[in-house]
């Protein structure tokens, strides 16, 4: 009884983010009971936040060795192989887990996050497409499908998610950006501006976004508004180059 109470408390004071009393509350439990594979997560989690990743990974380890079914164990491991740059040991950890909680998007976030890091553009892909089907309205996971498909060059498809990303959330400064751009390349310009101009309106202090707001009026023809967000631009910032250049 003293192993599970102690377990628990070390728990809830982790999740208070009192790391010294959650180590302590881990240690009492392990004294009590050496083979409990959640007091020894608990030992690896305070670790964890320690930066000790080393001995942080013997923990959950040996927890496993305990419980091979351990999923928090696995799934820390995963983590902890990640932050010490073992994508293989850390795939081989979440493989695991893959059969014992199938179907998991955490899991599967982390295998497509961790192929990403590999450089397995299309592995990372497929797998960020799978978490796709479970999380359909998870703006983050267009983006970073859209990122993938950019790298290959397949801007069509990259356009579709980033489209997607928007929709779901119009505030992420990298998907405006990304848009907005796509839309110049296409000649599209009235189009960007209005990314730009949502970019100008989440990073106001950024000059960069009127910049290219400016820039799309002028490359429509409309020169009095152009003439106009330069002249507003130069009384802000009045020794920004690039902003004196086309005003001349």
């Amino acid at each position: 009884m003293m192993a599970i109470a102690s377990t628990n408390i070390s728990f809830l004071y982790f999740l208070e983010q009192d790391y010294k009393n959650s180590d302590k509350y881990a240690e009492i439990a392990l004294e009590y009971d050496r083979y409990n594979a959640k007091a020894l997560v608990n030992k690896g989690n305070c670790l964890f936040m320690k930066n000790d990743f080393r001995k942080a990974k013997e923990c959950y380890l040996e927890a496993i060795g305990v419980a091979a079914d351990c999923i928090e164990a696995l799934y820390n491991l995963s983590l902890v192989n990640k932050r010490l740059n073992s994508f293989h040991d850390a795939l081989i950890a979440l493989d695991k887990l893959q059969t014992i909680v199938d179907k998991n998007p955490e899991v599967i976030y982390q295998i497509a996050s961790l192929h990403d890091m590999m450089n397995n553009t299309k592995l990372a892909r497929k797998w960020f497409v799978i978490l796709l089907t479970y999380c359909p309205n998870d703006p983050s996971i267009h983006a970073r499908i859209g990122g993938l498909y950019a790298l290959d060059q397949d801007e069509s498809q990259a356009f579709h998610h980033y489209n997607q990303s928007y929709k779901l959330l119009p505030i992420n400064i990298e998907t405006i950006a990304w848009l907005g751009i796509y839309n110049v390349k296409q000649g599209i310009y009235d189009k960007a501006r209005t990314y730009f101009e949502r970019a100008s309106q989440v990073q106001p202090k950024e000059v960069k976004w009127k910049l290219m707001v400016a820039s799309c009026y002028r490359r429509m023809n409309d020169l009095d508004k152009s003439l106009k967000i330069y002249e507003e631009i130069y009384q802000e910032n009045p020794e920004n180059l690039e902003c004196l250049r086309f005003l001349v």
